[in-house]
């Protein structure tokens, strides 16, 4: 996604749920887009995921809630 750190941060949405999360991008050259993953393989600490915007990429870096809990796959 080219130049979308110039992008107004208020229009890039982060929607985290237990086993879930949906990235939104409202008016980005015109469009709207959006990205989720609906049934993640295991619940994530909300508090400790963090999102980056930085030149030509959005980074969303999830973290487990039970640290013993392995990542097979993103989604079951």
């Amino acid at each position: 996604m080219e130049d979308i750190h110039l992008h107004p941060l208020e229009k890039i949405i982060l929607d985290l749920s237990l086993r879930a999360f949906e990235i939104r991008i409202l008016d980005y050259k015109g469009k709207n887009w959006k990205f989720g993953v609906r049934k993640l393989h295991c619940k994530i600490n909300i508090k400790r995921t963090k999102m980056k915007v930085k030149n030509g990429r959005i980074t969303i870096r999830l973290r487990k809630l039970d640290k013993d809990d392995h990542w097979f796959s993103l989604f079951y």
